[in-house]
């Protein structure tokens, strides 16, 4: 009799275990990512939408993974156009050959409110020695405010407003505006670089015209005031010269430009393993652009050494203060919103 309890018990066990083991796949299949990591930033309540998007035929589903960059929180996405540029412009390292600067030099002042903070000076003397040192532009400083005619092109780099903004390109009748909040633009050297850029005339990589080859832009994810920020440039006042789209530009917003949550993206990329929003360093087509356009002689281009196009890269480290996101595959519904050319 005893020997028969022990068998029912260990049968009611064996039975216990392959109803949690069925259980426990089942879950998994529809709940992939929050059963493997339960802290993941992705918050549980969209869970539904998720499964939604999955059910519905009516759009493609595209997968993505947010990148490390997709959680830096970039101080450039403020109130001005883009984000970051001031000056009422739809121009870009351009078929205007006014917003480029004569002869490719630049004079610039630099406000006190950066001055006064050596670390951060440092960090935009050497964003505009980069610029130098791989392009024929030349930077020249200003120490005298009065030494600067208001009727003649100028930088005036600021960092007491609030924000990382530029003018776009060369202002024949007065200076060129550029700030760079100390509060806020200094946590990377490629804040300076990115407006430095503006001002010399390049607009964002991702607002080209042949953009939606590249990207796909999720429109319900981002705020209806925001969706300006994402319209597309027209051919008949932009040129990129012919060269390939740059995932890898530092003049690319990052996947979560301008989101409603860093967890959602408004940019994929169509190419599933790159990376996008990077402001560490000038890349291979950014350094290309500025030599086309301000006509930098042949020496200056070959010493570029060519990057291989669309090859994956390794994820990036962010500056301290941000946190990393996980980098688990997720889907979405892409939004068949359109969308018409300036």
């Amino acid at each position: 009799m005893q020997l028969k309890a022990q068998c029912l018990r260990g049968l009611f066990s064996l039975t216990l275990v392959l109803l949690l083991r069925r259980w426990f796949v089942t879950s998994v299949n529809a709940y992939p990512v929050q059963l493997f990591n339960p802290w993941i930033i992705r918050p549980l309540q969209i869970l539904p939408k998720m499964m939604k998007a999955r059910k519905s035929a009516s759009s493609p589903i595209i997968s993505y993974r947010l990148d490390s960059w997709s959680q830096y929180n970039n101080p450039e996405e403020g109130a001005q156009l883009e984000g970051d540029i001031r000056r009422k412009s739809r121009k870009t390292i351009t078929t205007e050959k006014t917003l480029l600067w004569p002869n490719g030099i630049v004079k610039y002042y630099v406000h006190s409110s950066i001055v006064n903070e050596p670390l951060k000076f440092v960090m935009l003397e050497t964003a505009l020695h980069i610029i130098m040192s791989k392009t024929c532009i030349k930077f020249i400083r200003i120490d005298d405010y009065t030494e600067l005619s208001k009727n003649s092109g100028w930088v005036n780099i600021t960092g007491h407003e609030k924000g990382c903004y530029s003018d776009i390109g060369y202002n024949v009748y007065g200076p060129t505006i550029l700030n760079l909040d100390v509060k806020e633009c200094f946590y990377t050297i490629g804040h300076s670089i990115h407006e430095m850029l503006h001002t010399l005339g390049v607009y964002h990589e991702h607002m080209r015209p042949d953009r939606d080859k590249y990207i796909n832009i999720i429109w319900k994810n981002m705020r209806k005031e925001d969706e300006f920020n994402f319209e597309l440039l027209n051919n008949s006042i932009v040129t990129n010269f012919g060269l390939p789209y740059d995932y890898d530009s530092i003049m690319h917003y990052s996947m979560t430009a301008f989101s409603t949550d860093r967890s959602l993206p408004t940019i994929i990329p169509k190419n599933f393993y790159e990376e996008i929003g990077q402001r560490s360093h000038l890349s291979y087509y950014d350094i290309k652009k500025l030599l086309i356009a301000y006509n930098c002689n042949t020496d200056s281009t070959d010493k570029l050494k060519k990057k291989p196009f669309n090859k994956p890269k390794k994820l990036k480290k962010l500056p301290k203060r941000k946190k990393l996101q996980d980098t688990t595959v997720i889907k979405t519904k892409k939004n068949h919103k359109c969308r018409s050319s300036l």
